[in-house]
């Protein structure tokens, strides 16, 4: 691994051929001059790397070694000042750069979420520009915990937040807050409804008087089983009625898709324009903020300048690629909407279905013009008793 010092000072490689030239090694270290990465090529000569101020004693003593060295790929901040000689205008324009680039190193320029998933992205990042924390915050300035309570206090989902800068990104790690369970309060008063319309199967009643018994046909909402009980001696008092109740319940469902589709016959044009993103302002080199006339595929591709890889600059460039097309038309065969239709109503079906299972489901096909419809009649067994407290 290269040191500071020797990126500052430069290093270059050398090159040496003769006979024995291990001995140049071996005097190289009894004279105290540092080597690096030695190792022969295939030619059968010896190459070792040194820094660029030991290179005229190197050629002394390969001279006494009788060995020929050649000097190559001199590396390093000096050696490459130095080929800017008199051209200082030149050379403090790169400096400038480099002062530039290493400046606003230390603003933040892209902010990442993560750990979110029922609070959005918009919605954290909006508490965040509340809280002074956006994109061109001066990174050594961020009151981190200033931030945290405002963005908690703003996005009460939120349990835990923390913010970690790196270069020019800032990651952002939240974790939401956990919904307490629903306790259930048994001194309640309260009936079982049904949840759907359905012939009852069976009736198991815990607590409570049943009002309905198998084979009895209920609509959605009616009372299955009342919150009361009658004593020995015939008084009635109210009690929570706890029971699971199941019935047959029927589903119908239709869907349709048409049998002409649209496809793209690339004409092989193609524009590219590009835009420079300054922070958060857009630059576009081309005229009109319009999209083009006719058919296209629309590509972005986003290219991000980094310094060392954390330092990430203020500025990216899209690259916009549209590629025109002609659509046309063709036919898709029937039973390959059919088998999609068929799929896409059974998902739906097993969603509706909660606590239960599908006893039979039958489809039924019909074609109209250039439009195919499957509609799906099911019958199932679930439960659809549902607590209704008073």
């Amino acid at each position: 691994m290269r040191t500071a010092f020797e990126v500052f000072i430069g290093t270059t490689n050398v090159r040496t051929r003769g006979i024995r030239p291990e001995r140049l090694l071996n005097l190289l270290t009894s004279r105290g001059i540092p080597f690096r990465n030695a190792y022969r090529d295939k030619n059968g000569d010896l190459c070792f790397r040194i820094e660029r101020q030991y290179k005229n004693r190197v050629k002394a003593y390969s001279l006494e070694c009788s060995l020929e060295a050649e000097f190559t790929r001199i590396r390093g901040v000096m050696p490459f000042a130095a080929g800017f000689k008199k051209r200082y205008v030149l050379l403090a324009g790169l400096f400038s750069v480099i002062f530039a680039a290493y400046t606003a190193s230390l603003f933040v320029w892209d902010i990442d979420i993560s750990g979110n998933k029922r609070v959005k992205d918009t919605e954290i990042l909006s508490a965040l520009s509340e809280a002074g924390f956006s994109v061109g915050v001066f990174g050594p300035k961020v009151d981190r915990e200033y931030i945290r309570g405002k963005v908690q206090y703003s996005v009460r989902e939120l349990s835990w937040l923390t913010i970690n800068i790196k270069g020019c990104r800032a990651q952002v790690l939240v974790r939401e807050r956990r919904e307490a369970p629903e306790i259930t309060d048994m001194s309640l008063l309260a009936d079982i409804k049904a949840e759907k319309t359905g012939v009852i199967i069976s009736v198991d009643d815990f607590s409570g008087t049943a009002l309905v018994d198998k084979g009895d046909t209920v609509l959605k909402g009616q009372i299955l089983v009342i919150g009361q009980m009658t004593g020995r001696t015939g008084e009635v008092r109210p009690v929570r009625a706890i029971a699971d109740v199941t019935a047959r319940t029927w589903y119908q469902f239709s869907a349709s898709m048409p049998l002409l589709c649209m496809g793209k016959n690339y004409t092989g044009e193609e524009l590219e324009r590009c835009e420079l993103i300054l922070a958060d302002k857009r630059l576009r080199f081309y005229f009109g903020s319009g999209n083009p006339d006719g058919f296209y595929d629309k590509i972005v591709e986003n290219k991000e300048w980094n310094l060392f890889g954390d330092f990430l600059l203020p500025f990216r460039i899209n690259r916009i690629k549209y590629s025109f097309y002609k659509p046309y038309t063709y036919e898709i065969s029937e039973e390959i909407a059919e088998r999609q239709l068929k799929e896409r109503l059974y998902e739906r079906l097993t969603e509706a279905v909660n606590n239960g299972s599908i006893v039979q489901a039958e489809y039924i096909t019909r074609r109209d013009g250039d439009l195919l419809t499957v509609t799906l009649s099911a019958e199932c067994a679930e439960l659809i008793s549902q607590i209704s407290v008073r």
